[in-house]
């Protein structure tokens, strides 16, 4: 897996071509950029990937702190 975004596949990724455009969609997007020292950027990939699906994950209601089934007083 590569570690950052190709150059096309950050144009894909913005629908824009020039690199100041396409830097301030990724920010309006909420991606993380790294600059580079010369002034480019790179979008790293491990943002896209948090090492799971979420739909794979069981989510669990925990009612224990609503008074364990008492019935509320008026």
């Amino acid at each position: 897996m590569p570690l950052w975004l190709s150059d096309t596949e950050v144009q894909q990724l913005t629908g824009r071509v020039q690199r100041q455009a396409q830097l301030r969609a990724l920010k309006e997007l909420g991606y993380s950029v790294r600059y580079r020292p010369d002034g480019s950027f790179i979008v790293p990939t491990n943002q896209f990937f948090d090492g799971g699906s979420r739909a794979e994950q069981e989510w669990k209601m925990d009612f224990s702190g609503l008074g364990h089934g008492k019935k509320a007083q008026s």
